[in-house]
Order: structure tokens, then sequence, then C-alpha cells
């Protein structure tokens, strides 16, 4: 029977929760996902495992994406916000790239916000570039 990325992903969730010793799981699941050239989908299936887990404990989690790291008032801002929205307990997963310049990226449920000044300049090219020349 030909598993689908769902299925691995419950089976690492499953096994998690039963505390199940994970060098032993990571080989049994290397092998068979070799063996059903799944390895290609290794990060999706991870996701979806996160994705599982999160909606089972309530909690929302946050990818938060700037060139600096963010105040901490900040970030309690944005989770008092999510909080309120969404109902869920919210856990950050801040990451620091310094090529979006300033502003911040978040991404979350899919959602995808890019509030970068790289995006928004990326924006303003576009629009020059489509307005007629005088």
């Amino acid at each position: 029977m030909k598993l689908s990325n769902k299925d691995y992903a419950k089976i690492i969730v499953a096994a998690i929760n039963k505390k199940v010793d994970v060098k032993e799981l990571s080989a049994s699941l290397w092998s068979d996902l070799n063996r059903n050239r799944k390895l290609k989908d290794l990060e999706e299936i991870i996701n979806l495992a996160k994705n599982l887990e999160t909606e089972k404990n309530k909690i929302m989690i946050v990818s938060v994406i700037s060139s600096q790291k963010i105040a901490a008032e900040d970030l309690e801002d944005i989770k008092i916000y999510l909080t309120h929205k969404y109902k869920r307990e919210i856990q950050f997963d801040e990451k620091i790239d310094e090529s979006i310049g300033a502003g911040v990226i978040i991404e979350f449920n899919g959602c995808y916000y890019n509030l970068s000044l790289k995006d928004k300049i990326r924006r303003l090219r576009k629009a020059i570039a489509k307005s007629p020349a005088q």
C-alpha cells in the first residue's frame, strides 16, 4: 500500500506522541521514503506533520522574517492580535534575512504578507515599467 504525504505526517506525529525512539523512527522512515521514492517530498511531509501537531494543540506557528531582531513588544502586539482573531496560541518562528532591507514578512496558515522594503521597491519598479513614458 502506497502512503500519501499526509499519511507519513500522521505516522510521524503519532510516533512522537508515543515517545518512540527518534533514531529508530528516523531510520525506518528514511528507508520507507527512499523505497517509495518520496524523499523529494520530505519537506512537505515535515510541514504537514508540524501542521497536524499544532492543529491538535490549538497552536498556530507564525513565521516572522525580518532584517534584524524584532522588538519583544512588537511581537507581543502581533501575538495579541492573532490570538484574538484566530483563538489559538501563537508561537513565533523568527528568522533574520538581511536581504529584505527593512520591514517584515509574516507567514501563517497559508497566508503570506510581505511588508518588506525589497518587495515595495519591486512593486514600484513594476508599476513604473507599466506606466506610459512621458
